[in-house]
């Protein structure tokens, strides 16, 4: 493109009276893309909507102490303010700001503007107009309503700076409707003070930001015309978004809202259209906000602050809102936090992985069957609820359990109808089970056996609740070995996830490599004696055995160990040599199978 301006008289005007007229002339050259700016890299998610908009009609606000001058601008004191055209008017406002913000756009309120035209927006440092200026911009004034202008280069603004904005009439016909031609008139928020109701009205509000994390993108070195810009969240730009703009600078009030990895290219054109090399943004560790703004469900975009739904990247918040989350569908996030009054469930059957942190104020329940993965090795803050379900169980059958939280949740908090004296843990040194106090909390990676509720049925085997507070397990879990008499021990599962048994194996070569699940298949006759035969159930990676079963007994047939250790799930290692037994978050995996095992009665 190239651009002629042209002078011309009109002959019936007295002389030296000069109108500008704009002849632009299309002649067609090649289109090159040219040099764009680097890739850029930015923590957590960035939002480009404004902070705030300042009126400067409406007094202190984030930007403060608003001095407002209107006048109109006299030949030939407004010569040489552009190109030596005589602008017919000029307004201009002045304010000071009170903290460091980035300024994206300005808008500007009109009314009763005499015509619709081409203005003049300039920038200067100082209160007035003979402050250094910072920039300019030739806008168009519709002649009432609200006009946005983005800036084509943002504009930092310094705290306690004074600056001014002034808006000049840029061609012959854009004019103020003024009453009279000097500064007696001041803007007051409802109109000029002269006692015409006919007065033009403006106002200036800045758009800005308090925070902006990346950097304008700028385009040098190209031939041909920039069309637009555009945006994608693949590096094909499969869909793009565009963006109206024909700036060499694309500034982050057009860049818009980062809440993942986008990409950026300039659209040239010339006698062909050719598109610049891409700019990327990388996100790492977006922060997206829970809404609700549409329904319960968590797949729904329009319930997120970003318009997204959250992918394993994403820092997530749960806000306190009507319309609380709900799971359809396994989730994986990088981190959650929960705010007081929230409510959020894992169902039975899904899986939600945080590859970092969680921190709950509010309420986080793992169904039955249900999981929640941590990657990372980092501590947790808050309660959560972890519901698991036993086998199937008679009156008299004990469960091992292991609690996949910490806290202060007793024994009988867990399990109060639990006679007092049928809690234990299980002593290597004598391969018997101990009786504990029901005050005994839960100690991550050990198990204990825990004997059913006394009101539990003695006919037909049926499931019961188990219900652990505490904080999340998380990270290494060491459990010291006993190697005493056989050198049986007995742990468990310490996290609210299943455990890859084979995973479990291999990190520990000081146990045998057989786990050793009791089933209680069995039932003792009226001596307490039982039958020939096996409670336990094995697993070693290369076989496994069920528990012997007699027909007729209460219990139902025994099933093999599946591989996987279960949420809640105590189980049985044989040590063969001293040290640590360790568990780790490398062994958590997605299993939601209904496989928990029992005790036999230890009377």
């Amino acid at each position: 493109y190239k651009y002629y301006r042209v002078n011309f008289t009109n002959t019936w005007e007295p002389v030296g009276m000069m109108q500008l007229a704009e002849v632009q002339l299309y002649t067609c050259g090649p289109a090159t893309t040219g040099s764009i700016s680097a890739n850029q890299s930015i923590s957590g998610a960035i939002s480009s909507t404004p902070n705030g908009e300042a009126n400067l009609n409406s007094g202190s606000s984030a930007l403060i102490s608003p001095e407002i001058h209107d006048y109109q601008c006299q030949d030939p004191e407004c010569m040489d303010m552009i190109d030596n055209v005589t602008p017919a008017h000029t307004a201009a406002q002045s304010f000071v700001t009170s903290s460091d913000v980035t300024l994206n756009a300005i808008k500007i309120d009109v009314a009763n503007v005499i015509n619709s035209g081409v203005y003049l927006l300039r920038i200067f440092q100082g209160d007035g107009v003979s402050g250094t200026e910072l920039g300019n911009q030739v806008v168009s004034i519709f002649n009432s309503g609200t006009n946005t202008f983005v800036l084509s280069t943002t504009l930092a603004l310094t705290a306690g700076q004074s600056y001014t904005f002034s808006l000049e009439s840029y061609d012959g016909n854009a004019q103020f409707n003024w009453t009279n031609s000097n500064d007696s008139d001041y803007l007051n928020g409802s109109g000029y003070v002269d006692g015409n109701n006919n007065s033009s009205d403006f106002n200036f509000q800045l758009v800005y930001q308090n925070n902006v994390n990346w950097q304008n993108i700028t385009l040098s070195g190209f031939t041909g015309g920039i069309q637009k810009w555009q945006k994608a969240t693949d590096s094909s730009f499969t869909s793009p978004i565009d963006i109206a703009s024909n700036s060499a600078t694309l500034n982050s009030y057009l860049v818009g809202d980062l809440f993942q990895t986008t990409y950026f290219r300039a659209v040239i054109v010339g006698c062909s259209t050719v598109f610049s090399d891409n700019v990327t943004i990388s996100v790492s560790s977006p922060i997206i906000s829970w809404t609700g703004a549409i329904s319960t469900a968590w797949s729904d975009s329009g319930n997120w602050s970003s318009g997204i739904v959250p992918s394993s990247d994403s820092d997530v918040t749960i806000t306190a809102v009507a319309n609380q989350p709900v799971l359809s569908a396994d989730v994986a996030i990088h981190s959650l936090t929960l705010e007081t009054g929230t409510t959020m469930t894992v169902p039975s059957g899904l899986n939600l992985t945080v590859s970092n942190y969680i921190h709950n104020s509010g309420t986080l329940t793992v169904a039955n069957n249900a999981n929640l993965i941590q990657v990372d090795a980092v501590s947790n803050t808050g309660d959560i609820i972890v519901h698991r379900d036993s086998a199937p169980i008679v009156r008299l059958d004990h469960t091992l359990w292991s609690s996949p939280v910490t806290g202060s949740e007793t024994l009988y908090l867990f399990s109060p109808n639990t006679l007092a004296t049928r809690f234990y843990t299980y002593t290597t040194a004598s391969d018997t089970y101990t009786s504990i106090l029901t005050t005994t909390t839960f100690t991550a990676g050990k198990g204990v056996a825990v004997r059913a509720p006394n009101n539990q049925t003695a006919i037909t085997p049926t499931a019961w609740s188990g219900t652990f507070t505490g904080i999340p397990n998380n990270g290494a879990i060491p459990f010291t070995l006993d190697t005493t008499s056989s050198g049986y021990n007995l742990v468990g599962n310490p996290y609210p996830s299943t455990i890859d048994a084979a995973a479990f194996i291999a990190a520990n070569p000081n146990i045998d490599g057989t786990l050793y699940f009791y089933a209680h298949s069995l039932s003792m006759d009226a001596n307490g004696i039982f039958p020939s035969g096996t409670n336990y159930a094995t697993w070693n990676g290369t076989g496994v055995a069920s528990s012997t079963r007699i027909d007729g007994d209460v219990h139902l047939v025994p099933v093999a160990p599946s591989g996987t250790i279960q949420v809640g799930q105590g189980f049985f290692v044989k040590a063969t040599a001293s040290g640590t037994l360790n568990f780790t978050n490398a062994m958590r995996v997605a299993n939601n199978a209904n496989q928990t095992f029992r005790t036999a009665a230890v009377e």
